[in-house]
């Protein structure tokens, strides 16, 4: 995963499936949606419902819970990249 939103998604769907890696994926998880949380405070919602999510073990919640700050990143994301400048 290349972008920080995503990046944590896919470090919530490995602790999904895969209970060996849960232990070492939690706390960098965790450090992963608190980044977002000040990276992005209009999303502080759907962030702090993946954390409680998180908290319960609840990984596909967790990945549920981050789908609009996805949405929110692939739009910023294409809108400023290379590709719409030229």
């Amino acid at each position: 995963a290349r972008t920080p939103v995503r990046r944590v998604a896919y470090q919530i769907q490995i602790a999904l499936v895969s209970q060996a890696h849960r232990a070492e994926l939690l706390p960098v998880i965790t450090a992963g949606l608190e980044d977002l949380a000040r990276a992005l405070p209009r999303f502080s919602a759907p962030i702090g419902e993946a954390e409680t999510c998180l908290q319960s073990q609840n990984f596909y919640g967790a990945f549920r819970a981050l789908a609009p700050v996805i949405r929110h990143e692939d739009t910023l994301f294409a809108r400023f990249s290379p590709e719409q400048s030229l």
